[in-house]
């Protein structure tokens, strides 16, 4: 199975959404694998739905991007 960089974004929004819906976010954070420019994008766009900004983007840790490969972004919320 092929995941594109579209898909899982959708994914992603569509899960944020949810989880808006249902319990609340409190806060939201990003984190990526050399990919400021990815994660600069979901800043964007989860802020128009979240309706505050992310508390950091960072890059991950060296360990973390061994394992998921260089490009990864994650997304970390706080339900309320």
């Amino acid at each position: 199975m092929a995941f594109s960089r579209k898909g899982i974004t959708r994914k992603i929004i569509r899960r944020v959404k949810k989880t808006l819906k249902i319990r609340g976010i409190e806060a939201y954070s990003s984190v990526h694998a050399d990919n400021e420019s990815l994660a600069g994008e979901y800043r964007e766009v989860l802020t128009g739905i979240i309706e505050r900004p992310p508390e950091f983007i960072s890059e991950i840790s060296a360990v973390v991007a061994i394992h998921s490969g260089p490009g990864y972004v994650a997304v970390c919320l706080t339900e309320a």
